[in-house]
């Protein structure tokens, strides 16, 4: 913000051109370094350093072939502006790491770190190229979102996102380490404000609403979430808001003052946009209309050819954009352009507006061929009457949201997203995003701006603005709700919050200057208020992971290990696939994927490292004590109504939910990390103990015993001599077993079938055995009785078991205990989760947890 105010009018003489000013090469050198990165993404050799000296020699040889020879003064910040700057910084310092996967976020940050090891956008996955050719259909079959495998031969995988904010954290990243991706956001925060303040100025001249608008930009809570959690908002915004202003000063006319073209940095600022997201298409309908008049002749030839211009230096670099991306990620050119014609309009009606548009041209310009004088008169009283209808235009713009908010209530489908509303709810408005940028501007903000057509000073600018904001609006209601805040706000941050903020202190400044100065303070303190409160809540708050969770748990592996993941979990494969590399290989159906789990057993002790099993702590397929449990919380603002978990469904109603977020709450995401290279690990000596006391005694001279099909694919009881018995494990029900006394299932020659469970708990581990009764088809969950079985272990860890009191216990010296048991048939993993757990809520309501 340190540039002085430019006149609203050139003065028409000559004069001789000004120097540049400190953010016209900001923009110069910004806008070079993120073409110069792009080019060396494409070509796969991006390294930050090199970047940013792309950008520099690339400013320094354009200053120089336009004359500049000095860089411009440095002068001491204004006190208003060190405010404004201190405020924006305050909010804004912390750090949000959301390295964990699931959500845009994670995959910008993981992204940065390919970009950083690779130099593109794309890696060669080194794990399925050592795996053997029969296991990569099944690794495959783990999907990654946005991650697609473009070259199976070589295992090349690319990243289809937009790839200039994650080049920019990179940036930051190689200098500053993990905090440098955060200070890419607050970089591009800064410079958008000061975008934003100077865009003010050109359009309303008045310094009091430049000052205002920073203001509102710099607390508002939205910029403020959006400024700390790894989106792309803060680079499109300020790439958005600096290509604007040296729209607006190209189109008055004011290259002939400048050194540096303002077209250029247009062209600069709209090209970096374009990879960064692609925010032009919401511009599409108001540059048509532009083109419109401009092959109808209604300006004036000069302003025809710099308003020419101006569509060139916004469309062109989209052009090229759509090229790049089809070239060097084709897959996500095809998934937008698809997202893009499922959101068009009907073709039917995209060509009537296209033969009205050309209806139009060939009317206007053949009154200007008839009656040229009568035309430019007509022209001029339309443009008087768009300037004076322009802010009743905005409020039927919103009005027009009616139609989706009625919908809403009519359907309870958010669409495009599809998530459903709660049913019964009278307050579903809140969905909408009418309402959700309502709560961005504060409710006074909205006040201010339906005051426009009462308040707001008409000439030309102002109505240009309140037009383009009607525009965009009405393509934004194609996608009109936000399930919840605010990450669905994002949709708003770039062009429709920024332009709201400012149409509202305009019309602050024109209360004051109308003489209601109380009234304009009022305002301007309330909507101030408004937004630092909800900012400031979000300090001490983290959007995602807590700090340091995925260090926390990679600390454990080496590159050497194998990780066997047992969900498909977004969020830890995109942080171990994508940003660290690691091998990593999902299994959701352990049980099923012994010859795989064999073969990557095989594959980790040729590396020399470990197979590790990787298993939320709620999953029962525990094999033994974890080597260790690791929290991989995700936590979130919210104002009760947020459906990443579905709390909206059974939260009662609340007076928070019609208001900005203030509320972090986290779901419990632990990790049990477990060793399971050698399938003796751990019980050997447990088995070998129960052995030599006689636990397996009950089996028979010739036993069937048994066991899960996870401890099957682990091969948890391999190898393992039981007093030397002869005895067949297997992970089902075998054929041929009949009903025998007690029901039971027993062999022809009586013998009882057994299960087995090895039984974790925080004092150590012990082993249930119990007789099968029948199998009710829970693949290999079989259902057992408590009468004739028994549990043993340690002493001090082997749980009681004797529910119907007839049960007893065998004390084995100081170390080892034997319990027999008694009660009713239940499943085995009932059993077992009793065993380990006690009464749990999953077995409220269960005979022994009854009283």
């Amino acid at each position: 913000m340190s540039q002085a105010g430019v006149p609203l009018e050139s003065s028409g003489t000559e004069a001789s051109l000004r120097n540049a000013t400190w953010h016209e090469v900001a923009t110069l050198f910004l806008g070079s370094a993120s073409l110069v990165g792009v080019v060396s993404l494409a070509l796969g050799v991006f390294v930050p350093a090199a970047v940013l000296i792309g950008g520099t020699l690339v400013t320094v040889f354009v200053l120089w072939r336009l004359g500049e020879r000095r860089l411009p003064q440095l002068r001491s910040p204004r006190s208003w502006e060190a405010l404004v700057g201190a405020v924006a910084v305050l909010l804004r310092i912390e750090q949000w790491p959301n390295l964990t996967g699931g959500q845009d976020p994670g995959m910008y940050t993981n992204m940065a770190a390919t970009m950083l090891r690779t130099g593109s956008v794309g890696f060669v996955d080194r794990f399925r190229q050592e795996l053997p050719a029969g296991l990569h259909q099944a690794y495959d079959q783990a999907e990654v979102f946005s991650l697609k495998l473009v070259e199976p031969i070589t295992s090349t995988f690319q990243i289809e996102f937009y790839p200039l904010h994650p080049l920019w954290m990179a940036v930051g990243e190689s200098f500053v380490g993990g905090y440098g991706r955060h200070l890419s956001l607050l970089v591009f925060a800064l410079f958008g404000i000061t975008s934003g303040y100077l865009l003010a100025l050109e359009l309303d001249g008045r310094p009091l609403v430049a000052r205002l608008f920073a203001g509102f930009l710099a607390v508002n809570p939205a910029l403020v979430f959006f400024g700390k959690l790894p989106v792309a908002e803060s680079l499109a915004l300020a790439f958005a808001l600096t290509g604007f202003l040296y729209i607006a000063q190209h189109l008055r006319g004011s290259s002939k003052e400048r050194s540096l073209p303002p077209l250029l940095l247009a062209g600069l600022s709209f090209s970096s946009l374009v990879f960064v997201r692609w925010q032009v298409l919401l511009y599409l309908p108001a540059l048509l209309l532009v083109a419109v008049g401009c092959l109808a002749q209604v300006w004036s030839s000069a302003m025809r050819r710099r308003l020419v211009a101006a569509l060139t230096v916004v469309v062109a670099p989209f052009g090229i954009g759509l090229c790049y991306y089809a070239w060097r990620q084709p897959t996500l050119a095809r998934y937008l352009g698809r997202a893009i014609l499922d959101e068009a309009p009907h073709p039917a009606l995209l060509l009537t507006a296209l033969l009205l548009a050309v209806l139009v041209v060939l009317v206007v310009r053949r009154g200007f061929v008839g009656a040229p004088g009568l035309m430019h008169l007509r022209v001029a009283r339309a443009g008087a009457a768009l300037t004076r209808y322009a802010p009743w235009i905005l409020v039927g713009a919103l009005a027009l949201s009616a139609w989706s908010i009625v919908g809403l209530y009519r359907t309870g489908v958010m669409n495009p997203w599809g998530d459903l509303t709660p049913v019964g709810d009278p307050f579903l408005f809140r969905f909408h995003s009418l309402y959700r940028l309502m709560l961005f501007v504060s409710p006074f903000g909205m006040l201010g701006l339906l005051a426009a057509p009462f308040a707001l000073r008409r000439n030309i600018r102002s109505g240009v603005l309140c037009t383009l904001f009607s525009m965009v609006w009405i393509v934004a209601l194609t996608r009109p709700f936000a399930p919840y805040l605010y990450y669905y706000g994002r949709y708003l941050v770039v062009d429709l919050l920024p332009v709201a903020l400012l149409l509202v202190a305009m019309v602050t400044v024109c209360i004051v200057d109308r003489g209601h100065r109380r009234l304009g303070h009022v305002l301007a303190a309330l909507v101030l208020v408004w937004s630092a409160f909800f900012s400031f809540v979000q300090l001490g708050h983290t959007e995602g992971e807590p700090q340091s969770s995925i260090e926390r748990l990679t600390r454990h592996f080496t590159e050497d290990d194998v990780l066997l993941l047992s969900v498909l979990d977004q969020r830890l494969i995109v942080p171990l696939r994508v940003g660290d590399q690691a091998s990593v290989f999902v299994i959701e159906e352990v049980a099923a994927s012994v010859p795989v789990i064999l073969e990557l057993r095989r594959l980790a002790e040729e590396r020399g490292g470990r197979l590790l099993l990787l298993t939320p702590s709620a999953n029962q397929s525990r094999v033994r004590i974890p080597l260790a449990t690791e929290s991989l919380d995700d936590c979130f603002l919210t104002n009760t109504d947020h459906f990443r978990d579905f709390r909206h469904a059974t939260a009662p109603f609340s007076l928070q939910r019609l208001l900005l977020p203030v509320t972090t709450l986290c779901n419990d995401h632990a990790y049990e990390i477990h060793d399971v290279s050698d399938s003796r690990t751990g019980i050997s000596e447990l088995i070998q103990a129960a052995a030599d006391a006689g636990f397996f005694d009950a089996l028979g001279d010739f036993p069937i015993l048994q066991r899960t099909p996870t401890d099957a694919a682990f091969g948890t009881f391999d190898q393992v001599e039981l007093g030397g018995l002869s005895i067949m494990l297997t992970d089902h029900l075998p054929v041929g077993f009949l009903r025998c006394e007690g029901e039971r299932l027993c062999t022809e020659d009586g013998d009882v079938l057994h299960s087995i469970r090895v039984v974790q708990r925080l004092e150590g581990t012990s082993l249930f055995l119990a007789p099968v009764v029948a199998d009710l088809g829970h693949h290999g969950n079989l259902l057992v009785s408590l009468d004739g079985a028994f549990v043993f272990g340690p002493s001090n860890a082997t749980p009681g078991c004797d529910v119907e009191g007839l049960g007893s216990d065998v004390s084995l010296g100081s170390n080892w205990t034997m319990r027999s048991c008694s009660g009713r048939p239940a499943l085995a993993s009932t059993w077992v989760n009793w065993l380990a757990e006690g009464c749990t809520d999953e077995l409220s309501g269960w005979y022994v947890c009854a009283g």
